[in-house]
């Protein structure tokens, strides 16, 4: 059974490819893969200004989850996969830790968390139609009444 979505011309090319180096054909799409993903974050990454960002993550998930999570900087120089990877984490940890835990202090760490991933993706997300979408949504999670709400009218 083949793992990837691939026309039968294509696979055979990919068999005499493998036969060709003795590699496997897992081992050509891996590098495949690496190949795509240093071209897209190359030409991702161009105009960006700032210092390479590494994701340094707390491994425990708990209230505390987003006091030390970290998202880059619109201008970082970012691996744009592991971004879109920890992010979904981060919305995912997010649903989770807000139904288990009803705190305000949670609820203010995960908003701060939307905001600066909001921000990122605002002017990185990969297509003009998805920074439309999260500079909307930044727009609207910045509104001053929100806000006040959870910060208890401060």
């Amino acid at each position: 059974m083949r793992a990837f979505a691939l026309s039968d011309t294509e696979y055979r090319q990919l068999e005499r490819l493998a036969r060709r180096h003795n590699i496997t054909i897992r081992e050509i799409m891996a590098e495949m893969g690496e190949v795509i993903r240093r071209e897209f974050n190359a030409e991702h990454n161009q105009n960006a200004s700032g210092p390479l960002f590494t994701f340094v993550r707390n491994h425990v998930v708990g209230p505390d989850y987003f006091v030390s999570a970290n998202v880059p900087g619109p201008e970082a120089v970012v691996d744009i996969f592991e971004a879109r990877a920890v992010w979904t984490a981060d919305v995912k940890f997010a649903s989770v830790l807000l139904d288990i835990y009803h705190s305000r202090d949670l609820a203010k760490d995960v908003l701060a968390n939307t905001l600066a991933w909001s921000r990122f993706w605002a002017v990185r997300f990969p297509t003009s139609e998805g920074r439309v979408k999260f500079k909307a949504v930044l727009e609207e999670l910045e509104e001053k009444p929100r806000l006040r709400v959870i910060d208890g009218g401060a």
